[in-house]
């Protein structure tokens, strides 16, 4: 039915803070976070007389968003690991050649898979960073969470970014000084290139993503250890 009743301690101890219909989610998973014990009494249910105030849609989609942002791993890495998968099995049917099922890779799913491994490795950035940040109502404890929280450090991601990005700034010069050498008439094979242009785009991605991470977090260790 919605009606709760609640001891007065335990209610200042949840500290809710929504204004509308979510409350009532708020309110379970916040006592669930915190141990508390929930008991349901049965009742006698009388349907309700008069109009309904519930608006389904605005009120339904103040819940689903309020569980969303408490939930934050589940809203990125799901789709940072669809994305960067499907890409980069196209990114290595493209650079192969081969066909399946009568379709052939190339250059096009090269572009279309070099474009969802970037759209992932944003997404999963947005893991990180979401990780390290935000305050759900259910911390999350689990070994990766951990393993990032003392892992991931600006000066690594300074490292890694650099280090990505002139790796496929390499490959990019050699291919274009191969271009010029040749009067500009010796084009470089697409699906190769677009590789080195996606890691060169993820490379400077993680720079400045590890530069953000330092304004989130505002750490002061300077060890790359």
């Amino acid at each position: 039915s919605g009606f709760r009743i609640i001891r007065r301690e335990v209610l200042m101890d949840l500290d809710l803070q929504t204004t509308g219909m979510e409350f009532a989610s708020e309110m379970i998973m916040a006592a669930s976070s915190r141990g508390y014990e929930i008991e349901e009494v049965p009742i006698t249910y009388h349907e309700r007389v008069g109009e309904a105030t519930l608006d389904s849609f605005q009120d339904g989609w103040r819940h689903v968003r309020f569980m969303l942002l408490n939930a934050p791993g589940y809203i990125f890495t799901a789709p940072a690991v669809a994305c960067m998968g499907l890409g980069a099995i196209i990114l290595a049917l493209s650079v192969s050649g081969v066909a399946l099922g009568g379709v052939s890779f190339g250059s096009y799913t090269a572009i279309s898979g070099s474009l969802l491994v970037i759209l992932g490795y944003q997404i999963g950035s947005l893991t990180v960073f979401s990780r390290l940040t935000a305050s759900p109502i259910q911390p999350p404890g689990d070994p990766i969470t951990d393993r990032i929280k003392t892992a991931v450090t600006v000066e690594r991601g300074l490292l890694i970014g650099v280090s990505l990005f002139l790796l496929g700034g390499g490959y990019a010069t050699a291919v274009t000084g191969e271009w010029i050498a040749s009067g500009y008439t010796a084009l470089p094979a697409i699906p190769p290139s677009m590789v080195a242009f996606a890691v060169v785009v993820i490379g400077l991605q993680t720079v400045f993503g590890a530069f953000y991470l330092g304004l989130l977090t505002n750490r002061t260790d300077t060890s790359l250890a």
